[in-house]
């Protein structure tokens, strides 16, 4: 499905779309605007979502060591 009909399907009329590609760590192995630093989506959505991708990672993080230590 193309972003496109996505928006379609929403009820919307898109008049405009941009796919990307986000490097979150930061190694961007394809310029830009193809591809985002994580550093930088804050400022790319306008919107804080850096922060709560960081709190999954740390829920991930706690429940993969929980699961190491769990085999030991």
């Amino acid at each position: 499905m193309l972003l496109p009909d996505y928006g379609k399907t929403l009820g919307l009329t898109p008049t405009e779309t941009h796919s990307h590609i986000v490097f979150y760590y930061g190694l961007l192995s394809l310029p830009a605007p193809l591809a985002i630093a994580g550093k930088d989506l804050d400022s790319h959505f306008n919107f804080p979502v850096v922060e709560a991708i960081e709190c999954v990672n740390s829920y991930f993080v706690d429940r993969l060591h929980a699961l190491i230590e769990q085999d030991k």
